[in-house]
């Protein structure tokens, strides 16, 4: 019996002894793991972006050292993809600075070197970081093991717009009970790069049909082609909104519907 406890005590103290060798063993490996950060460009504006720069700092620790910091680029398009090109490896914190020729002739795509002209709304450049410890170890970013730089287009948008409106009045389960024909004032305020909020996107059939508030939502413009970003009115129902901008004189076209059964199309014009 006393052998019996005697056992069950050093079973107890090498169980215990294990779980803390694992624990310190663990803590080790975590503390010598070191990472990067990246800040910098994530929008290509065609006609106004000249280069690409990214600000890479290394974040380290006496005990875990980067020899050097590994990284390729490639161009994505809906042409096609480019070849994954390496990038000169990094031996301390840098700031990296993407030409032209760095993002289009390094980078051709089916053989062809493109330019902005070519490029179309979610095409981007793709970046990706390996860290390479002084230990040989390889380890991926926790924070910016890659970095993509989408193609877009600049947008000037806000402002005060003049509407025609004409649709369907709603039935409440998807359909059509009548038509309509407003005309009214609506102004765009830009929120981020590309973002606009309209304080009415019912264009006057809230407000004029319904004697009803009038429902504020947003858009997105990327490259003269307009997109809803799936804003809801006071009822919860959600908008449905697409349109195009003209590059003659800033005429915005759009075609808008909600679940509820309302639809319209519209004519903004800048006032002038």
């Amino acid at each position: 019996m006393k052998n019996i406890y005697k056992l069950s005590i050093v079973s107890i103290i090498f169980l215990f002894s294990s779980c803390f060798l694992e624990e310190e063993k663990l803590t080790d490996n975590v503390s010598e793991a070191a990472d990067i950060t990246i800040d910098g460009n994530t929008t290509y504006l065609r006609g106004e972006t000249e280069s690409i720069v990214l600000d890479m700092d290394f974040k380290e620790s006496p005990s875990a050292q980067i020899m050097e910091v590994r990284g390729t680029k490639q161009l994505i398009t809906s042409a096609g993809n480019s070849e994954v090109v390496e990038i000169d490896p990094l031996t301390s914190p840098t700031e990296l600075v993407f030409d032209q020729n760095d993002l289009f002739n390094d980078l051709p795509v089916n053989g062809e070197v493109l330019s902005e002209e070519d490029l179309l709304p979610g095409d981007r450049w793709e970046f990706d970081f390996t860290i390479v410890m002084e230990d040989g170890r390889e380890l991926k970013s926790r924070n910016a093991s890659d970095w993509n730089v989408n193609f877009s287009c600049p947008s000037d948008l806000a402002g005060a717009y003049i509407f025609t409106s004409t649709g369907a009045f709603g039935d409440g389960s998807g359909g059509q009970t009548g038509s309509y024909s407003y005309t009214g004032e609506v102004t765009l305020t830009q929120t981020d790069e590309g973002i606009y909020e309209i304080d009415d996107m019912s264009f006057g059939l809230y407000p004029q049909g319904y004697s009803d508030t009038a429902p504020s939502g947003r858009i997105r413009d990327i490259c003269n082609t307009i997109s809803d970003l799936g804003d809801t009115d006071q009822y919860s129902d959600p908008f449905t909104i697409n349109g195009t901008v003209s590059e003659v004189d800033g005429t915005i076209s759009l075609t808008w519907s909600n679940t509820y059964g309302d639809t319209g199309e519209v004519i903004l014009v800048p006032v002038q």
